[in-house]
């Protein structure tokens, strides 16, 4: 349901103007690459030449020399999606969110009945790298960690676009 709603409100108008629409961190409850459906209707409600900026989960599978899957990553991810539905670009969240987005601990703690809110088992992997700049298809976005006032109690805001900027 939540993903209808963004959809309505990115419909519902006044974007002539506008070339990046911005919806929320965690915005999609499912994992938004992997859904071309999905992607379909982004692309049914989004402006020409507008770029969307989604937070969702990614799943990335690394294989072995074998061709083997050797592991299973799931991100939390801000996303790029142009107005064709395509994946422009992606950046893995790097300060993750205790509890929220991993369990410290985790064979411990739910030994003694915590649990993560996320429902990832083993949680989600921490990005590569705290900052980077992302291309939207006419601007380039820059995602930095760093530019929180050092608050790192706001991690999860803070790993937000933070300077959107025409190149």
């Amino acid at each position: 349901e939540i993903f209808t709603s963004y959809l309505d409100l990115t419909r519902s108008g006044g974007l002539d103007a506008i070339d990046l629409v911005v919806w929320p961190e965690t915005a999609v409850p499912f994992l938004l690459a992997d859904a071309p459906d999905a992607l379909g209707l982004i692309s049914d409600v989004l402006p020409q030449q507008t770029s969307l900026l989604v937070g969702s989960a990614r799943l990335v599978e690394e294989g072995d020399a074998q061709g083997g899957l050797a592991a299973r990553r799931i991100y939390n991810s801000l996303l790029v999606v142009d107005d064709k539905g395509a994946m422009l670009d992606a950046y893995d969240k790097r300060h993750l969110v205790p509890f929220g987005e991993y369990l410290p601990f985790q064979d411990f703690l739910e030994c003694l009945g915590f649990m993560q809110m996320t429902g990832v088992r083993g949680g989600f992997s921490e990005g590569a790298v705290a900052s980077a700049r992302v291309r939207a298809r006419r601007r380039q976005v820059d995602v930095d960690r760093d530019h929180c006032g050092g608050d790192r109690s706001q991690g999860a805001a803070c790993d937000a676009a933070r300077r959107v900027r025409g190149d």
